[in-house]
């Protein structure tokens, strides 16, 4: 039964992890629409800041779906973008402004393929995790 809760946890770590990689996606198709001039700085922030909350809130999601079963890597893994998102935070550069959204492009977009991979390594593990539970049969700790 145990096993049960453990792969529910992970399934709804797997949607979650695809919905931020759907938003990350569309923060770099939405800087690329910006850097051809076809949308303003004013609608490219409109665009861009609501999903940056709703990325925070899936990871804080996403997070409590590590810590109940207590998987470690998965956990460090959140921390690190925890970290990321308190420096934006710190530094105001959390939420872009239509007047710096120019200079700050090439690093959005830099990131925004960063957090890609780092979504799409997350959706690895889980899926690896998976695997084993079902090959194994039992709860699987890397630690």
């Amino acid at each position: 039964m145990e096993d049960f809760y453990h792969i529910i946890f992970i399934v709804t770590a797997f949607i979650l992890n695809a919905i931020n990689l759907g938003i990350n996606y569309h923060f770099v198709i939405s800087g690329e629409e910006f850097k051809s001039q076809s949308i303003s700085p004013v609608d490219y922030c409109n665009e861009i800041n609501p999903f940056i909350r709703l990325e925070i809130i899936i990871n804080v999601l996403n997070l409590i779906c590590y810590i109940i079963p207590g998987d470690y890597i998965e956990i460090v893994l959140c921390l690190c973008i925890f970290i990321y998102f308190s420096y934006l935070y710190y530094k105001k550069f959390l939420f872009i402004k239509p007047i710096n959204a120019q200079s700050y492009l090439e690093r959005n977009e830099s990131v925004g393929y960063q957090k890609i991979v780092y979504y799409l390594l997350l959706i690895l593990i889980l899926l690896t995790r998976l695997i084993l539970i079902y090959l194994t049969n039992f709860e699987v700790n890397i630690f």
